[in-house]
């Protein structure tokens, strides 16, 4: 994945250092993106598309929170937890497109599918990654 490739330290990194650097990325993409959904709200005039986003917001919240979890699990051997964790944060952002897919008068924001996608296949690398740690 480019993602690791992009970090020089993923280079010498152990199958410990390669997890914590995919959650660091997923971490950074949720963050990043419940800030965007937030001011997407902000700059919305339409009240239901603002409760959306602001709910995509804190889903993308919630994510961030569990990968930082799961980050404390992998620090203390908690493979399984971890593993939890993780899944949990791929799975935050569906809720934000399900909850548009019930308003067919409201249109997902494109950017926002992206940025779903691509937390999404952070986290899907992270559970390999974790599969790993759990086998040894």
């Amino acid at each position: 994945m480019s993602s690791l490739s992009g970090d020089p330290k993923s280079q010498d990194s152990d199958v410990r250092g390669l997890s914590t650097i995919i959650i660091n990325l997923a971490i950074s993409n949720s963050t990043n993106t419940s800030s965007y959904a937030l001011s997407l709200s902000s700059n919305s005039t339409n009240t239901s598309m603002k409760t959306l986003l602001q709910s995509c917001s804190s889903k993308y919240s919630n994510a961030s929170q569990a990968l930082r979890l799961s980050m404390d699990a992998i620090q203390k051997n908690y493979f399984d937890d971890a593993f939890v964790h993780v899944s949990a944060a791929g799975e935050y952002p569906n809720v934000c497109q399900v909850l548009f897919r019930q308003q067919p008068k409201l249109v997902y924001p494109p950017e926002m599918m992206k940025r779903e996608v691509v937390l999404e296949r952070l986290c899907i690398v992270a559970l390999d990654i974790i599969s790993l740690l759990i086998q040894y």
